[in-house]
This record gives structure tokens, C-alpha cells and sequence, in this order.
């Protein structure tokens, strides 16, 4: 066999024989030989597990785990921090259940109440507010109280005031 005919090794190392007489590595090990300085070791901020993780994804904060990544994701994500947000978000871990079965439980639409989880200083509509007080076991009042004071109309009354510069022009 002529040398050049011979098969030469993969460079990163493996010692696997290459396929073709002109490549240098075989199939995806050039990856291997790219990445190996560029490995950084992070601890997840949930569980305080060490990962390792590429220098370009060094922003990944969590070992990867789904536990640990919807726990992250819920602690960014959710803006509107009131008492009754906190009352919500303990219930919900205590039964073991999602958001989308929480809004089921209390019977009110998903949307408006991930809404209001998502949104800064967000508001909740009275039916919703009365529902997720009898789910929870607590009065409207106190509710209504740890959910900031104030429900969607009320704000939306609130606005309307604030733009009509407390004039609201009669009918007639």
C-alpha cells in the first residue's frame, strides 16, 4: 500500500481511522478540538449542581435539568410581586399543580391570569379576584388588599378620571 493510500488517525485524538485519505478528522471531532479551551464550569442558581457549558452559552444559569429551568424561568419572568401573587405561587407548589390547573381550579380564563403572574403592577378583574379568594380560602377584602387594592375597573376608573382631568362630561 502506497502511503498516501494509508489511513491516517482523526487529529483530535480519538484514534479512529478516517474515512477519506484527505480529511483530518473524522465526522463531528473537529467540534471536539474547537470547543476543548472554550469549556467553562457554572453552578446552577436552583439546585447549586456544577455543569459545564460552552464559553458562548456561559449566559445558561441552570445544570439543564426541567425542574430547575421552570423554576428559573418562573423567578425572571414574573413581574407583578404582591402578597396575593406570593399566596397564588404557594398555593400552586403546595398542590403540586401548574398555573394553566391553578386558573382551571379557580374557573377563571388562563390568559387573564397569566396576565396579570406576567405583567408589572398588573391588575385583576372582580370576578376574577372573588375567584381566586374562594379558592384560596381568604375574604375579598383581604384579597383585594394583598393584591395591591385595586381591581381592573377600578383602575380603568381611575385612568378614565386622570384623562378627563376629573371632567366627565354629562349627556345632556
Amino acid at each position: 500500500m502506497r502511503p498516501s493510500m494509508e489511513r491516517s488517525l482523526c487529529a483530535c485524538g480519538c484514534g479512529e481511522p478516517l474515512e477519506h485519505p484527505k480529511s483530518r478528522y473524522c465526522r463531528g471531532h473537529n467540534l471536539r478540538v474547537r470547543w476543548a479551551g472554550h469549556i467553562v464550569q457554572r453552578a446552577c442558581i436552583v439546585c447549586g449542581e456544577p455543569f459545564s457549558v460552552r464559553l458562548s452559552e456561559a449566559k445558561q444559569k441552570t445544570c439543564g435539568k426541567r425542574v430547575c429551568w421552570n423554576e428559573a424561568i418562573t423567578k425572571h419572568r414574573l413581574r407583578n410581586d404582591t402578597e396575593l401573587h406570593r399566596l397564588c405561587l404557594a398555593h400552586v407548589a403546595q398542590g403540586g399543580l401548574s398555573q394553566r390547573r391553578f386558573a382551571l381550579a379557580a374557573q377563571i380564563d388562563y390568559h387573564a391570569y397569566y396576565r396579570w403572574m406576567h405583567t408589572p403592577n398588573g391588575v385583576l378583574s372582580d370576578e376574577n379576584l372573588i375567584a381566586i379568594a374562594d379558592l384560596l380560602g381568604i375574604p375579598y377584602m383581604d384579597a383585594k388588599k394583598a393584591a395591591g387594592g385595586q381591581t381592573k375597573s377600578e383602575r380603568m376608573a381611575a385612568i378614565a378620571r386622570k384623562l378627563n382631568n376629573g371632567r366627565i362630561s354629562s349627556g345632556a
